[in-house]
């Protein structure tokens, strides 16, 4: 794909043409189209080519929130469920043997659930785990929050040392 040329008179349009908004606006546009012919060469034709080229694409094409569930994953349970068979080595859908029809409905994928959104807090602990597997330590992530809330931050050794002594001082008081 040749990269536009930039000019004055462009600069905004071609802005324009990579906004959340418009990407939202052509996908809900596109999406549903693209569902419509391959819905239309499989049942018409038997033609299953588009079929397995949108499945190949599923993973990297902009989809707004609507079409959340048009994945894989599901558009591959999706065809098992009507007939279709996936063909690992040539990455195609056929029909499966005894089966002499099929029924691809070009909104297969509103039948599926979408993925509920994480919380920032469950965002937040997925942070933490990654962070914890790639060898962050408590201290080290505690100085990140420190910094960024701009908050001083005791160590884990500091919470010790000082839990110790208070236990020492518990003690010593008990003796008394």
């Amino acid at each position: 794909m040749k990269a536009p040329i930039i000019k004055n008179t462009n600069f905004k349009s071609q802005l324009k043409t990579i906004s959340k908004d418009t990407l939202n606006q052509k996908a809900s546009l596109v999406i549903p189209a693209i569902n419509a012919f391959v819905s239309e060469q499989a049942n018409t034709h038997g033609n299953y080519s588009p079929l397995s080229y949108l499945h190949g694409q599923l993973g990297s094409i902009y989809k707004p929130k609507e079409f959340k569930t048009l994945n894989t994953k599901n558009h591959r349970d999706y065809c098992e469920s009507i007939g279709l068979e996936f063909d690992t080595k040539s990455k195609t859908f056929h029909k499966a043997k005894g089966v002499t029809s099929i029924a691809y409905d070009a909104e297969w994928y509103k039948q599926y659930e979408a993925p509920k959104e994480s919380t920032p807090s469950e965002k937040f602990a997925k942070a933490v785990e990654s962070a914890d597997k790639n060898g962050i330590t408590l201290d080290d992530m505690m100085e990140i929050i420190a910094a960024h809330f701009d908050v001083e931050v005791a160590t884990s050794d500091e919470v010790s040392d000082e839990i110790a002594s208070l236990q020492e001082a518990v003690a010593a008081c008990k003796a008394a």
